[in-house]
């Protein structure tokens, strides 16, 4: 390994775009407030809006680098490389310089969270995703396996070495993988205590009336939304506890709750992206003849291991 990260990187609490173009509004609102009174308490929102966004910001954060694992000064945290579960962008399937020259988040998945390196942090993102993967375990076999996929690994590794041979299992859901209702129970909660001040200070009945409504239909959609969010994530993890995946020069062998079963290589007619924003169908659509079926991004396994192994197994097999 030739590229070694810094010892220390230190990455500064960020102020969210939005929050600043919240209080520019709210600014301008309290400004006009001295002319017409009304005008403070619409400048409430905005600035609670601003504030819940500060908050809810990536905190600073100061990252040291040893042999063993990245040890979080900020907080005493240490995480050891051997508990990174997962490598990913946001926004993105895969991990290549097209999809980081976009600036997406990188983010380092672990046992006990996320580490979030923002959109503009200057560091070379492949060489330091490429230095995590080598110190991880995410490319080496799991120690158990879904279903059957245990004799399927086995009897690769007998046939083609385990040099050959890639198999991973589904890794865990992170909480940026997934919906939930935070947003709209904090726009609920924003909208409650502005209709409460504007109320308390006597201001214009209609504004009163407006925030109040707001406030109602906000809460209302969370309530709503709130057992779909629960089922979305409850599915994910269902999905990835019982999936697996191994990859060999004969083919590819998958073990999920809705697809079993194993597929030649020259039965591959093509590969294409599928970039979504729901972890339930986002991956790998392969095609086969008269039909297609998609490998899901939810291995531990990055996905651009997958889509090399795969491309190289199916160009091999054309020669």
């Amino acid at each position: 390994m030739s590229w070694q990260p810094p010892e220390q990187i230190k990455l500064q609490r960020s102020f969210p775009g939005w929050a600043t173009a919240f209080l520019v509004v709210g600014s301008v609102c309290t400004a006009l407030g001295f002319v017409a009174r009304d005008y403070f308490f619409v400048a409430f929102p905005f600035v609670l809006l601003a504030l819940a966004l500060w908050l809810n910001s990536r905190k600073a954060l100061t990252l040291r680098f040893d042999p063993d694992g990245i040890a979080d000064v900020s907080s005493g945290k240490r995480i050891a490389y051997r508990d990174i579960t997962h490598l990913r962008l946001t926004e993105q399937i895969l991990f290549d310089q097209g999809s980081v020259d976009r600036r997406p988040e990188m983010i380092i998945g672990h046992r006990h969270g996320v580490i979030v390196l923002p959109r503009g942090f200057q560091l070379p993102r492949m060489e330091f995703y490429n230095y995590l993967l080598e110190k991880s375990t995410l490319l080496a076999p799991p120690s158990t396996f879904p279903g059957r996929l245990k004799e399927a690994y086995e009897q690769e590794v007998q046939d083609f070495g385990p040099a050959q041979v890639l198999a991973s299992i589904g890794r865990d859901l992170d909480p940026l993988e997934a919906p939930s209702g935070r947003k709209l129970f904090t726009l609920s909660t924003v909208f409650i205590v502005s209709a409460f001040i504007a109320w308390v200070g006597n201001a214009n009945r209609e504004l009163v009336t407006v925030y109040t409504v707001v406030a109602s239909f906000t809460l209302l959609l969370g309530l709503l939304f709130l057992p779909l969010f629960g089922r979305h994530r409850k599915l994910i993890r269902k999905l990835r506890a019982e999936s697996g995946i191994i990859i060999s020069p004969r083919g590819l062998t998958l073990e999920s709750p809705s697809l079993k079963g194993v597929l030649r290589w020259s039965e591959v007619r093509g590969m294409i992206l599928v970039n979504r924003m729901n972890a339930l169908v986002r991956g790998l659509l392969l095609k086969i003849e008269g039909s297609q079926f998609l490998i899901g991004d939810h291995y531990a396994c990055p996905l651009n291991e997958i889509w090399r192994r795969i491309d190289e197994n199916v160009a091999h097999e054309k020669q």
